[in-house]
């Protein structure tokens, strides 16, 4: 018999393995990961002491076997009944970075990742872009961009980020949890 498990972190709480729900919402086709935990509403502690922009990483598995399954952030908590907490994945912290204005005459889509996310891990194809230009726009929204202006993928994966032609490799693997199957 498989008896599901989960572990949830949120910020400095210490992790608990309780919920009323986990919904993952996760694919290089959209741009920003999503998921949504249910708690019991009698965790009133809990509930003040999550806050947005909160670190969350979420675990599920069987029999004590966990994998992580999302990692993100508090992006809103809602007031219903069970208590609700949404988070997104990295894009959240990216948001929130400062804009940007800067012109380029032709640059490497290398290039322009490093100069507007330095740090992160990027994996992008070989494309140059003429002209680019970016005025006040957070380094999500030039991703945004991106996507909609030049039909590249861009998504984050955990510290990285994707930038490129659809055709990419398989950045994961699939997990399916089969609830009353056991």
């Amino acid at each position: 018999m498989y008896v599901m498990n989960c572990e949830i972190s949120i910020g400095n709480i210490k992790p608990f393995n309780y919920c009323n729900s986990v919904e993952i919402e996760s694919s290089w086709q959209i741009f920003s990961d999503e998921c949504i935990i249910k708690l019991p509403s009698l965790e009133k502690q809990l509930q003040k002491a999550i806050n947005v922009g909160d670190r969350v990483v979420v675990k599920l598995g069987y029999n004590g076997l966990l994998n992580t399954e999302f990692t993100g952030y508090v992006s809103r908590k809602g007031n219903s009944i069970p208590f609700t907490i949404y988070c997104e994945d990295e894009m959240y912290a990216l948001k929130r970075l400062p804009t940007i204005v800067k012109t380029y005459e032709k640059v490497t889509l290398r290039q322009l990742l490093n100069d507007i996310i330095p740090g992160v891990k990027t994996e992008v194809p070989d494309i140059t872009l003429k002209p680019f230009v970016i005025e006040n726009q957070t380094p999500a929204q030039v991703l945004q961009r991106l996507r909609e202006e030049h039909g590249l993928v861009a998504f984050a994966d955990g510290n990285n980020v994707y930038c490129g032609l659809a055709l990419l490799n398989e950045t994961g693997s699939v997990v399916k949890y089969g609830l009353e199957q056991n």
